[in-house]
């Protein structure tokens, strides 16, 4: 197999696999972001952001203030 043909089929194959990732992503994002599905997941994400948020803070203001 000569160079041209090598880079011709790694050349398919990247585009293949690039086009099947964006296949799934679009049909993930279509599934999870939209609607109220979505609204959810959103509302979800942002209480445990929250929650994150809180825990930290709280644990380093006990280590700060312990003295």
């Amino acid at each position: 197999m000569c160079l041209r043909a090598r880079v011709c089929v790694c050349v398919c194959v990247c585009v293949c696999v690039c086009v099947c990732v964006c296949v799934c992503v679009y049909r993930l994002y279509s599934r999870l972001c939209v609607g109220p599905v979505g609204l959810v997941l959103k509302a979800s994400s942002a209480l445990a952001a929250l929650v994150t948020v809180y825990m930290i803070g709280y644990v380093t203001g006990y280590y700060v203030h312990r003295c």
